[in-house]
């Protein structure tokens, strides 16, 4: 999500519809955001709760994502990593949870085979700029992070190695 003070003329309004919308797209569904903000809980807590919901709340499957904007950051980790692992690897969407609220995260890569001492997660937030400090979540992805070949690359290269480091594989 875009979180941004008010300015003169409703710029962050739009910024944040724009946001929402770019969620929306990589999703390929209308997010209903709640009213208010989920209870803040850990963030292994979070993440337990994100996987819990993830058909109920979104209709979204971890294994195959259902857009092609998301597909293409899934296929960009998964050629990355070994062929043994591939099978494993789940995308699942957090919007408005608590990962997204107090975590920075839209969406996460979950990489738990049975070569690995552990599940290795990686968190992703969606943002609306190309440049952005890396301040709560693992990876931020502007559009041009996933529609650009090359950069696309390089962030399934860079998760890929995450996800094999956390799980106990690197």
């Amino acid at each position: 999500m875009c979180y941004l003070p008010p300015k003169k003329g409703g710029g962050a309004e739009v910024l944040i519809s724009r946001g929402f919308q770019f969620e929306n797209d990589f999703f390929g569904c209308e997010i209903q955001r709640e009213a208010a903000m989920p209870d803040w809980c850990p963030l292994y807590e979070a993440i337990r709760k994100a996987k819990e919901i993830q058909w109920s709340r979104y209709k979204w499957s971890p294994s195959v994502p259902r857009t092609e904007i998301a597909m293409s950051v899934f296929n960009a980790v998964r050629q990355n990593l070994p062929p043994r692992c591939r099978r494993f690897l789940q995308l699942y969407c957090a919007i408005d949870t608590a990962l997204d609220w107090y975590f920075a995260t839209d969406f996460f890569f979950s990489l738990n085979y049975p070569g690995g001492r552990r599940e290795g997660i990686v968190t992703a937030d969606l943002t609306l700029w190309s440049e952005k400090n890396l301040e709560r979540s693992d990876v931020y992805l502007s559009r041009e992070h996933i529609t650009d070949p090359r950069k696309r690359e390089v962030v399934g290269r860079f998760i890929a190695s995450l996800l094999l480091e956390r799980s106990g594989k690197k």
